[in-house]
Formats: structure tokens, sequence, C-alpha cells
């Protein structure tokens, strides 16, 4: 195709009269011009050789009169550096294609690995503290009925939390692979008061009072079980980390209604709040401010609504305010649905 679009442009060079060679020697660059867009530097060269054979020909078959060595020359220059130009920016941007690619791909890894550090340290420390119950229960000796009683709580309870950090593995892997999630009926009730529940004992150990106020009869939510688990317990856990720097009363309130047949989740707190400027930046994967925070967190909340449908944002002001959006479903039937 290239050799042939040459052709037809010398034609309409040379097959003309002498006194307009010179009006028409444009049309070369057309050629070279395309064969160098699709091809890059390959295209550039042969395209360039093309055009370079095809005016010899025409100057040795078409010219009857005073054409200069010169004037082909400049004319050949002009064609082949714009081939070479083009060829050259198209190269580059395929490679700059490839490394951006890869370096997404870095990039969602070291975010898949921050996140999975993230939600890991919590079960990972419940993990330590359980077997460090269960030494404390075997270095005194012999066990009476309740102390090892207790120690199959315990040993449970290891169980149960191995299970959990595996299952957060796995479904975050899954999330950052493909985006997947896993959806289910649960209603909407029990996942505000499950959360809540969990961070009861982290509450009291900072001095912190958590208080609800949760509508009666909310309808079932489609969500992944764990992801959610791991959207309040990131936004109640920073609620009452900011909460606990109050001077004053140290509160954090969970908040559940329906917002016009949707499911609205609000966590407020007594801290300082957010300050207005960082509100663009809030729910980047920045560098957390916290010792020993990743940053990822509220990052990670955000990709979590986004994947459910929902909205996730906060609010300006003194008393930290974050709110959830996740829209509601009351039919069950629905549920192959939201599964498939």
């Amino acid at each position: 195709m290239t050799a042939a679009l040459t052709g037809i442009c010398l034609w309409i060079v040379f097959g003309r009269g002498e006194q307009d060679y010179f009006k028409f020697f444009y049309l070369l660059l057309l050629p070279v011009v395309w064969a160098s867009a699709r091809f890059g530097v390959a295209g550039a060269v042969l395209s360039s050789l093309v055009t370079q054979l095809g005016l010899i020909a025409a100057a040795q078959l078409a010219l009857r009169h005073d054409l200069t060595v010169f004037q082909l020359q400049v004319l050949m220059a002009a064609s082949t550096m714009t081939a070479l130009l083009v060829g050259v920016l198209i190269d580059e941007r395929a490679r700059a294609a490839a490394e951006l690619r890869g370096t997404l791909r870095f990039a969602a890894a070291g975010q898949m690995a921050a996140a999975l550090a993230h939600e890991l340290g919590q079960p990972l420390t419940a993990l330590n503290n359980y077997a460090h119950a269960c030494r404390t229960l075997t270095a005194s000796g012999s066990l009476d009925p309740l102390q090892r009683q207790r120690l199959a709580e315990i040993m449970q309870s290891i169980a149960t939390e191995a299970q959990r950090a595996g299952d957060v593995v796995k479904r975050l892997r899954d999330f950052f692979k493909s985006g997947a999630t896993s959806l289910q009926l649960v209603p909407a009730q029990a996942m505000a008061l499950e959360a809540v529940a969990a961070h009861s004992q982290f509450a009291e150990r900072l001095g912190v009072t958590i208080d609800t106020d949760i509508a009666p009869e909310l309808p079932p939510v489609w969500v992944d079980p764990l992801q959610m688990a791991v959207l309040l317990r990131n936004l109640i856990a920073n609620a009452i980390e900011s909460a606990s720097g109050a001077t004053g009363e140290r509160r954090v309130l969970v908040h559940a209604s329906l917002d016009r047949g949707r499911l609205l989740l609000a966590v407020h707190d007594s801290g300082p709040g957010v300050e207005s400027a960082r509100l663009h930046t809030l729910f980047d994967a920045l560098p957390s401010g916290k010792p020993g925070g990743l940053g990822v967190g509220l990052s990670l909340c955000r990709a979590i609504v986004d994947a459910h449908g929902g909205k996730l944002w906060a609010e300006a002001g003194p008393g930290g305010r974050f709110f959830v959006l996740l829209p509601t479903d009351d039919n069950e039937s629905r549920a192959p649905e939201h599964a498939s």
C-alpha cells in the first residue's frame, strides 16, 4: 500500500507539465507519514527507501529539462527527515505506553500489598494475644476444668481469626485483581451493630464512648460482607482514634437510616474533624499521619464503596463526619441476578 500510494503521488508530481513539478512535491510526504505513523521507525525507513527509489526513477524517465541534483537531494532529505521524526515519535509513544502498563501493574501490586498489610494487622494481633493467653494457661501446670474450657475457647478464637485472615487475603486479592465482589443479602441493622461491637473493647481502652442511632426495620442490602466489614472497621477505628485526642467529650456516633430508598451510614466523632483543604485528597492513597499508618485505609474504603455502586464522602468542620450511601434491595427474589 505504501509503494502504491508513493507511485500515485509520483505520477501526480511528474506526470504534469514541467512548470508544475514543484507545486505538488508536498504530496510525496503523505505515504511516508502514513507508513511512519502505522509502523514506526521501520515504516519510516522502508517508505523513505521506496520514495527515494521512485524519485530517482522519475528523475531519469520523466524529466526533459533541468532539475538539479541539489533540488532532488533537498526533496529526499525533507521526506526522509519527516518520516524518521514521525517514526521515532510513534515508537516512543509505544514504549511509554508499555512502561505505563508495567507501572500500573506495579502500582496495583503495591496497593494490594499495602491493603493486605493494613487489614491483616488486627487478626494477626489477635492471634498473638490468644497465643500468649494459651502460654499463660499452660504454664500454670495442671489445668482445672474451667481453665481447660477457657483454653478450648481461646483455641477456637485462634482458628476463627486465622480463617478471617485467610478470607481477607483471598477476597482482597480477588478485589484488586478483577474488582470482583461476592454479594450477599445482609441485614443492614445487623451489619452496623456487628461493626460497632467489634470496636467496643478498642473504644473502651481509649476512653471513647460509642453510641448508635440505627433506624428500625432497615431493608437488607446486597454487599460483600467481608469488604463491608473492612469499610466500617476503617471508618469506626479512625473515628475512635480521632475522638480519643479530644480535650472534652470523647464520643463516636454510628448512624444508619434510609435516605430516598438508599442506606445511609454515617460515622461522627468528637475529634478535631477534617480541614476543608484536605477534602479533595482525603481518600487518596497518601502517606499516613498516624504512627505506623500506611495511608491506604480511606483509599481502600472508597474503592470498596465504588465497587458496590455507592458513594463515600466526608464533611469539613469541627468533629469528623463520614458518610456512606449504598443501594438497597427489598426483593429477595433478585438474589440470583445480583449474585451473577
